[in-house]
């Protein structure tokens, strides 16, 4: 009786995105798989033709298109199950937290940047600018009065109040409209740099409210990266409505504070009386930061005109 011998099973195609088996070019370490299993880096080469970068180029986009509605949904939708997602190791489906706050940062600014625009500005303002000079005919406006007292102002910060009171004399010189084009585009070119600020402030503030359950910091950072993104969002759709409607602003602060309120409550899976109490600690605490950094963003605004 033949015995037969067997069969070698047929080798898998070698990936042509991975290159050989080499030391990591950026830790060292032996790589014989996509992917460097010490820095994460991808074993590929660098050197390719242009036809390979158009290829890696379009994998990410559908990569991109795919995840980006998923994860919109789930951000704006279900409150902290991003959060509990990631944290869970359940990270393939969507977006990483970074690049979903980049998206949603760039959605916001762009509308930011509308604000600026010469026909919004006179849309939102014109009427009371001309209401206010049918009533004082014949008077210049003021188009920023700060309040503030050199004299009586500590030594060490005179320089800055004589500086400020420069800019808001240069600002009295202008036109109402023209000013207060000025001061938005100011405002909104020095906006990215301090909401990112907010970004590790809002989760070293619940890092020390979860100090107790050992939780690491980055697990508050991507919370708090997730809350920011839904905040860009909300923030964007309420640019789109005129300004001198009165309940624009607390329409969306009421949405902000109940999406963080259930966002807590599903990310830290707590009971609600911790939740509540919590819940009130970060907004006072982050409410003063946030205003302590709209008034530092104003200042700088004011100086870099």
């Amino acid at each position: 009786m033949t015995q037969t011998a067997p069969v070698a099973p047929e080798a898998s195609p070698p990936d042509p995105r991975t290159a050989p088996a080499r030391d990591c070019p950026n830790c060292g370490t032996w790589v014989d798989d996509r992917f460097c299993p010490r820095c994460g880096q991808r074993n590929a080469e660098r050197l390719v033709s242009v036809r390979r970068i158009l290829t890696d180029t379009l994998e990410d986009q559908l990569t991109l298109n795919a995840a980006l509605p998923r994860t919109l949904g789930a951000l704006v939708f279900r409150p902290g199950l991003l959060t509990r997602e990631y944290v869970a190791g359940r990270i393939a489906r969507y977006l990483p937290p970074f690049r979903l706050y980049l998206v949603c940062s760039v959605v916001f600014f762009v509308a930011l940047s509308g604000i600026a625009d010469a026909n919004r500005i006179w849309r939102d303002a014109g009427p009371a600018i001309r209401e206010w000079e049918a009533k004082h005919p014949g008077k210049k406006p003021k188009n920023i009065e700060l309040g503030i007292d050199t004299l009586s102002a500590p030594v060490w910060t005179r320089p800055l109040a004589r500086r400020v009171l420069r800019q808001q004399d240069k600002l009295n010189a202008m036109a109402p409209l023209e000013s207060l084009r000025v001061q938005t585009e100011s405002f909104n070119r020095n906006a990215p740099r301090a909401t990112f600020f907010l970004v590790p402030a809002l989760a070293a503030l619940l890092h020390l409210l979860h100090l107790r359950r050992r939780k690491l910091y980055v697990e508050h950072l991507v919370f708090a990266l997730h809350v920011q993104s839904f905040a860009f969002l909300v923030a964007a759709a309420g640019l789109m409505i005129p300004s001198t409607l009165p309940w624009r602003n607390r329409i969306v602060g009421l949405i902000l504070l109940g999406y963080l309120l259930w966002a807590m409550k599903v990310s830290y899976r707590q009971g609600w009386p911790k939740t509540l109490l919590k819940y009130a600690a970060v907004v006072v605490c982050y409410g003063s930061i946030l205003g302590g950094t709209i008034v530092a963003l104003t200042v700088i605004s004011l100086l870099t005109l």
